[in-house]
């Protein structure tokens, strides 16, 4: 229902747009217009990568402002296998996988040091590995819990 006002939209509404850009290592790579008057905001943003690891920048821009970013550290041609190669069948290619050998659709990565949840070995990053954690009974997922905290 757009009232009075037409536009290009599939429902014949205007396009509520905004524009998403990817940079990687600080430089844009790609960008696309995305229709978000549904709140969706799907976009498919193809980006090649040199071998190796790499800062990728994803940045939604609404009348030039900047509204949502996200940070990932990405390692591309890693094992040396095709860029579209998932070992853990979790729909994430290997090259920005942050588990590349362990399933994990969602890519948890709790203290944002790059390495996915289920796989790394401090998952909070407090310095104490998970293991110690839980042979000391603190809890590895919370960065105030543990040896000698309590």
């Amino acid at each position: 229902d757009c009232q009075d006002a037409t536009g290009d939209g599939t429902d014949g509404c205007p396009v509520a747009t905004e524009h998403v850009r990817i940079y990687v290592d600080g430089a844009v790579v790609g960008s696309q217009a995305i229709d978000t008057a549904y709140g969706s905001g799907d976009f498919a943003i193809t980006v090649e990568l040199p071998r190796g690891t790499h800062e990728l920048d994803i940045r939604w821009e609404d009348d030039g402002e900047v509204v949502a970013t996200e940070t990932r550290t990405v390692t591309a041609g890693k094992g040396g296998g095709s860029p579209d190669r998932d070992r853990d069948g979790d729909g994430i290619s290997d090259h920005l996988d942050n588990c590349p050998k362990h399933h994990n659709p969602d890519q948890a990565d709790m203290d944002g040091d790059g390495r996915g949840d289920a796989c790394d070995p401090d998952i909070d990053g407090d310095g104490y590995s998970n293991k110690k954690e839980e042979a000391h009974g603190t809890d590895p997922r919370d960065p105030d819990s543990y040896p000698g905290s309590g």
